[in-house]
């Protein structure tokens, strides 16, 4: 416990509320102040973060449910560019999304986090965008996997005859030259994929296939948020502008994202 005078046990209590985004009591700002602690070690729910949502609060640890992960993209140019990438959280019926910038944006994978995952993040920081607050990253910004969620579909029997935003797992047979497809001529390629027994026919778009050029033939992948359809002779599978493929290459994984 640490002796301190009042006015500065008041502005030390000011400062760790406002750190928190005045998600604590006052009482307990002062334990905190008075104990010498700068930071609540506690579960913070995303409704109390968006309820109490102060600009540029740090909040130092929160815990969600992956709703769902996005692309990798890069803001700037040159000297100045810099790589981002955001997730969405979900606690409940409320949602925040979370933005990993530079070196972080590359956590997701090493991880790796899928959707559906549960997950710890310490060290963040709320911010607002527009209308609506996000959470972002800080340059000590951990994330912890506390426990794996969403279901992979690896046998094609038991798809049905039409699915969406489905995930697939499955081994790379062959993957196809590029074509122009679609009223814009798009970029996509084919990859045919197998669950042991069936094949199916996945096609990617733009960027994603042009990433999976030189991909080995027989790696695992996991091919998140696609569309299925399925007749009695095959299968044909869709990327869309929210998939994300996996590629699952022994114990490291790596992924690639439209």
């Amino acid at each position: 416990m640490i002796d301190l005078e009042p006015d500065k046990i008041s502005d030390k209590v000011e400062r760790i509320m406002k750190e928190h985004g005045w998600l604590i009591s006052r009482k307990r700002a002062e334990v905190l102040a008075r104990s010498g602690e700068d930071h609540l070690e506690r579960r913070l729910k995303i409704p109390e973060i968006l309820s109490g949502a102060v600009q540029g609060s740090r909040i130092t640890y929160i815990e969600g449910r992956v709703d769902r992960v996005l692309g990798k993209f890069h803001v700037g140019e040159g000297r100045n560019k810099i790589f981002r990438r955001s997730m969405i959280l979900a606690d409940g019926d409320e949602s925040i999304t979370f933005t990993l910038w530079g070196n972080s944006a590359d956590i997701v994978d090493c991880i790796p986090v899928r959707r559906g995952d549960t997950v710890g993040i310490r060290n963040l920081s709320l911010d607002r965008i527009g209308k609506e607050y996000e959470l972002q990253s800080t340059g000590d910004t951990s994330i912890t996997k506390l426990a794996e969620g969403g279901s992979v579909v690896t046998d094609f029997s038991t798809l049905g005859y039409v699915e969406r935003d489905i995930d697939i797992g499955g081994r790379l047979v062959v993957v196809e030259n590029a074509e122009r497809l679609g009223a814009g001529f798009s970029e996509a390629r084919s990859m045919i994929i197998s669950d042991g027994k069936r094949e199916a026919r996945l096609l990617v778009w733009r960027s994603l296939g042009r990433a999976f050029e030189d991909i080995p033939i027989g790696s695992r992948i996991i091919a998140e948020s696609i569309s299925v359809r399925k007749g009695n002779h095959d299968i044909e599978m869709n990327a869309g502008s929210s998939s994300r493929l996996l590629v699952l290459d022994n114990i490291q994984e790596k992924s690639k994202d439209l």
